[in-house]
């Protein structure tokens, strides 16, 4: 089942009685920290503490993110590791040790226009002080549009999606995939967690799984299926519990993204995957 992680700024509250609401619907909490370095903008969330802190209070896990200004182009190598080393200062100025989530906010316009050197500069400098559980963040236009080359990030870090849809990703191999701003009405960021990278509680098979009913194999990244049964009825929870009263048609041709108990074919909108139900499209 594909957990979902919430990730919020100095725009949201850090109450217990708030993180609680997102606790409803979130297994995971990821918080803003830092942008820029210590010698630059030197920004630090400054609700950032009593977020991580009640946050530690309600969530099993809590991560913490940067907003990346590093530009190695413009000010030299040294410039993204500056950013690492700003961003691990608050790190440990909240006692938050290696097994916590860092993710890495790539976004600003002021980036190079291929940016995977500093990302990987960014990266290194935390695994050398032992943070290791790192991710990417970034919308799918930059992954697709070569601005990040996934294959060549250092340690082959995962990747976290932003694509505001109810269809997909839209990039391969995605761990985790922000799919809206205003998740459950609440108004902020909700993410799905496709194989624990993002809530800090990975399998041992990073790609996302889903159950076989013969010897065939799925796909186990984004799809395309048609449908073969006569009707396939569509759930709103992953665990395929809660039927919507939708059924999709013989012959549709749907894209779906494996999760540990079915497909995903859009938010809150879950099948389960079943051979003598549906037929899976390859190239």
């Amino acid at each position: 089942m594909s957990k979902e992680v919430v990730d919020i700024s100095s725009y949201q509250d850090s109450s217990i009685s708030y993180l609680k609401t997102l606790h409803q619907y979130a297994d995971s909490l990821i918080v803003k920290l830092t942008e820029g370095s210590e010698n630059g903008s030197g920004y630090l969330n400054p609700k950032a503490g009593a977020q991580v802190g009640n946050g530690l209070q309600v969530f099993p896990t809590v991560g913490v993110y940067h907003y990346f200004k590093g530009n190695s182009q413009l000010y030299g190598d040294q410039d993204p590791i500056n950013e690492a080393k700003w961003f691990l200062k608050n790190i440990v100025a909240l006692g938050l040790d290696t097994d916590t989530v860092v993710v890495i906010d790539v976004e600003d316009n002021s980036l190079m226009k291929n940016v995977t050197h500093d990302i990987n500069l960014f990266l290194q400098y935390l695994a050398e002080k032992g943070y290791k559980k790192h991710l990417v963040y970034a919308s799918a236009s930059w992954f697709n549009g070569g601005r990040i080359n996934q294959a060549e990030l250092y340690q082959q870090a995962p990747i976290w999606v932003a694509a505001y849809n109810d269809y997909a990703p839209g990039v391969d191999g995605a761990s985790a995939w922000q799919y809206t701003n205003n998740g459950h009405g609440l108004h902020v960021d909700f993410s799905y967690d496709f194989d624990g990278h993002l809530s800090g509680a990975t399998t041992k098979t990073p790609a996302p799984t889903i159950p076989k009913t013969s010897s065939a194999a799925w796909p186990t990244e984004t799809s395309q299926y048609e449908v073969v049964a006569a009707t396939i009825p569509v759930y709103s929870d992953s665990k395929l519990t809660q039927a919507t009263g939708e059924k999709l048609a013989q012959g549709s041709i749907i894209t779906a993204t494996p999760v540990s108990s079915g497909l995903m074919i859009g938010r809150n909108a879950f099948i389960s995957a079943d051979h003598a139900e549906l037929k899976g499209l390859m190239g």
